[in-house]
């Protein structure tokens, strides 16, 4: 299971890696309707004070984005005022006299979620909501943005929640050695500035600094405002032309940044850290955002080399190699030349061959070794981005606000097509030539301390094949894209302590080749149609998806079927998958909250079940035989213990046929499927504690027991999450963080079980806070089961839940997990549309009785601490 540590986190440069991917192009034919119909209807307006507006409705789900970017970032800071850009963006979600401190909550009420970011060359700020609240958005940005009113105590408040946010970044490995790697590469120039800030300058930062930064940025003719998804264009236009047109435009500094110097020699930087595995990243100077054709060349570049399973550096490092954790290529699309880069992780005895490996790969580039069959595929999936991305409307209005502000050309998004067409294996070949010389790139190795140097018409149907296998077919026309999600009754819940990861790591093997086609066949085909294929894992159950488009699906799904009846598990791909699961593990070392969570779990649940840990252990891995595997598989993947789920624009009778003919011969077993521990049973509080030499904070997860999703109280103990501990006007948030400033992250959880579940309530602290922040996360508990909770914060959480539900809908691909995932639970299809209804007939009795009865009894406290010094 992930879980996502909710909190006001910039996105910063991982905003940046992944905005290329939000809005492709799709192909010609059948797959073109897609974006034709929101390209002929995308407008970019001006207002009279040279404010941009940008207009992309679609049909789909009642569900817009209003986005509002800025044309500034890092590198137009004053070295004295470094990070202040993100910290601004920060203080911008206090709000204006009107809003002071409810940002948030008015958004959440409305069913909506909002964030922001900061990158080098740009600050975004989003708000999401259900259709009928765009105009409310529209005005409520607008007047964030406008009409901030801050304090000398929310600048005090703001300012230790962005330092914290530094100190969590520096206690992830990956985390600080992007920032490390970044600095290093650009040194002097401005895009070297990290973009947090140091302790010295965020520390500098005055309100004053702020009205400065405000009036001199913040203006009409450095925005643009998009507004995207299922909305009024003209009533839309009409609101943003209220909000935002009485600003009065002015003249911008001007910003002239130095040349980026060139690189001569390999440069070498070592950074030491207490960790179990080696990192490395090698980096070049890539293309710079206007360099349009060089950045689809290398757009290109990236998928040959690392977008896939059947991609080279996968192929030959991940799969053939079988020394790394994890290897890949990237590149950051920015104003100014950016950094095009090859990254691995490895243990570190394996750095020399790992290196090599990696230059080898850039090496036969450079020489030409370049195919048309490669070129074509990459262009392919490329292309066929679009269909999936443009369901949702955050993805299209992020993408259009980039390219209007970093390149001035918003709908270079619908020129993408006609430019990829285009490239050729040599075009390709000779960007790499411009850009990369193996004798002149920055290396930085990270080592171990003693390491050496609703939307259109749709209809559902349940349907029950003789054998037990269940099939939830579910039309929808409005979109262009068809996902099937398939569902098996494993999971940690039917493991015990001595095959503690046998079902992720079964799942995984089914992946790795079929009868007829090898792993790298099967993934190349999948690329060639546009597809993806994936799995993923959770405690009740594992997942198989396959996502396609209206013209592609029947070819991929023999492919689907092969996989999920066919799976070759052979030796070889037996013990690569191994190998790998064991540098996982060893690597999940590294992850903080995964080893308190895992902590957790085996507290509330033991050593089986519920409570072993998804990966397994180095032991129980290490113990596991094909012969195991082939047996567990024989065992659960039946049919009468399979729902297989689809959702999209798809003929329901021909689906129904091809569904029936490939799956009506398998047998059923008739046998009940053999669980672990899927309740809790505690004799009394335990507070299990590791202590870590790498930690800077401490790193706390409290679990009580919770109904599981067949209870009645299900839908009570959501809304009770959502008041505890979800989102920024939960009382954690507001308590712990804003209040009391015990903690940078805090937040909770409340994870759907078919037994016995859990709510999870976490905070990322410094050390000498620890135990008040557990008393004050029992104190916050303690009050809402004795003196329980007002109509408004119960309507606020019962309307950010539907909100959450409403969102998470947004593509077919969520839309099919959802109702195959409540069925495989046991809730059965009906919840997928009763949903809200049982969270709008939450009481406030309801919720005082529930947490009286869950917050009185035994749970546990799992702690990682730094390691006290001698």
């Amino acid at each position: 299971m992930s879980v996502r540590i909710a909190a006001r986190l910039s996105l910063c440069t991982l905003a940046v890696l992944t905005l290329w991917l939000a809005l492709l192009p799709p192909v010609s034919g059948q797959r073109a309707l897609a974006l034709d119909s929101i390209r002929d209807d995308v407008t970019v307006t001006s207002l009279d004070n040279g404010l941009t507006v940008i207009l992309a409705p679609k049909d789909g789900a009642p569900v817009a984005t209003v986005n509002a970017w800025i044309g500034v970032g890092s590198m137009h800071e004053p070295p004295e005022h470094n990070g202040i850009a993100h910290f601004f963006e920060h203080m911008i979600f206090y709000g204006s006299e009107e809003y002071a401190g409810t940002v948030d909550a008015v958004i959440e009420g409305w069913g909506g979620t909002s964030n922001a970011s900061t990158s080098f060359d740009w600050t975004q700020y989003y708000i999401t909501v259900p259709s009928q609240h765009v105009e409310d958005a529209v005005a409520m940005l607008a007047d964030m943005l406008i009409n901030g009113h801050y304090t000398e105590q929310d600048l005090q408040t703001e300012r230790d929640v962005v330092l914290r946010e530094g100190d969590q970044r520096n206690d992830d490995p990956d985390s600080y050695l992007a920032y490390q790697s970044w600095e290093a590469f650009y040194g002097d120039h401005p895009y070297g500035q990290p973009i947090l800030g140091t302790t010295e300058t965020v520390s500098s930062i005055t309100l004053e600094t702020f009205e400065e930064w405000l009036d001199t940025y913040y203006v009409p003719n450095n925005m643009t405002v998009i507004v995207a998804g299922d909305f009024d264009p003209d009533a839309a236009l009409q609101a943003v032309d209220n909000a935002f047109g009485g600003m009065e435009p002015r003249e911008l500094p001007e910003f002239n940044p130095p040349e980026l110097s060139p690189r001569t020699a390999i440069e070498t930087l070592e950074i030491a850290r207490d960790i179990e595995q080696e990192r490395v990243r090698l980096m070049w100077r890539g293309p710079a955002a206007q360099d349009l054709d060089d950045q689809i060349a290398l757009d290109v570049l990236l998928y040959v080399l690392s977008g896939g399973r059947s991609s080279r550096i996968y192929r030959d490092i991940v799969r053939d190699l079988g020394v790394v954790t994890s290897a890949d290529a990237g590149y950051f699309t920015t104003q100014l030349p950016s950094i095009f880069q090859l990254s691995a992780q490895y243990p570190p005895e394996r750095a020399g061959v790992v290196r090599a490996a990696l230059l080898d790969q850039m090496e036969r580039v450079l020489d030409g070794d370049l195919t048309e069959e490669e070129v074509e595929t990459a262009k392919t999936v490329l292309i066929a981005q679009w269909d999936r991305s443009a369901e949702r409307s955050r993805s299209i209005a992020s993408t259009l606000g980039f390219y209007a502000t970093v390149m001035g050309q918003p709908n270079f998004a619908f020129e993408y097509l006609d430019r990829i067409r285009t490239i050729t294996p040599d075009d390709i070949v000779q960007m790499a030539r411009k850009y990369v010389d193996l004798g002149s790139q920055l290396e930085v190795r990270m080592v171990p301390m003693d390491a050496e140097a609703p939307a259109a018409d749709t209809s559902e149907d349940l349907m029950v094949l003789d054998n037990g296998l269940r099939l939830i077919l579910r039309q929808d026309t409005s979109t262009n894209v068809v996902a099937f999600q398939t569902f098996v009754g494993t999971g940690t819940s039917v493991e015990t302590a001595a095959n503690s990861g046998i079902s992720t790591f079964t799942n995984a093997l089914m992946l790795r080749g079929t009868e007829d086609q090898t792993e790298e066949e099967i993934f190349l085909d999948i690329e060639n149609l546009g597809a993806t294929l994936g799995q993923s894992q959770l405690p009740d159950m594992a997942n198989v998806t396959l996502v396609a488009t209206a013209d592609t699906w029947t070819e991929a799904f023999p492919i689907y079927v092969d996989v999920l009846t066919r799976p070759a598990f052979t030796e070889e791909e037996f013990n690569r998958l191994k190998t790998e699961r064991l540098l996982d593990l060893e690597a999940s070392l590294d992850d903080k909250f995964g080893v308190i969570y895992d902590q957790l779990l085996a507290g509330l649940y033991g050593d089986s079940g519920y409570g072993s840990p998804e990966l397994g252990t180095l032991d129980t891995i290490e113990a596991l035989t094909l012969d195991n595997v082939k047996e567990f598989h024989s065992r659960h993947y039946v049919p009468d213990n399979m729902v297989i789920s689809v959702t999209g624009n798809v003929d329901p009778q021909l689906l129904a046929l091809r569904l029936e003919s490939a799956f009506e011969s398998l047998e059923g077993t008739g046998d009940s499927i053999e669980h672990g521990s899927r309740t809790i049973d505690l004799a009394a509080t335990m507070e299990p504690t590791v202590a870590r030499p790498d930690a800077n904070l401490a790193w706390i997860v409290m679990g009580y027991p919770a109904p599981g999703v067949g209870d009645d109280d299900y839908a009570v103990m959501k809304v009770i999450n959502s008041i505890v501990g979800s989102g920024a006007a939960s009382r954690m948030f507001t308590t712990l963080r804003e209040e009391q400033g015990l903690a940078y992250s805090t937040g909770s959880f409340f994870p759907s079980r078919s037994g016995t579940s859990h709510l999870a309530l976490y905070a990322i602290v410094l050390p000498d806070n620890k135990e008040s922040t557990i008393a004050g996360i029992r104190a916050i508990l303690q009050d809402v089961a004795e003196n329980g909770v007002d109509q408004d914060e119960l309507d606020l959480a019962v309307n950010r839940e539907i909100g959450s539900f409403i969102r998470r809908r947004e593509t077919s691909s969520g839309r099919a997990f959802d109702i195959g995932w409540y069925e495989m639970l046991g809730a059965g299809i009906q919840l997928d549309t009763e949903y809200p209804d049982r969270l709008r007939a939450v009481t406030t009795e309801d919720v005082q009785r529930v947490a009286a009865d869950y917050f009185n009894r035994f749970h546990v406290v799992s702690v990682l601490e730094p390691e006290a010094s001698e």
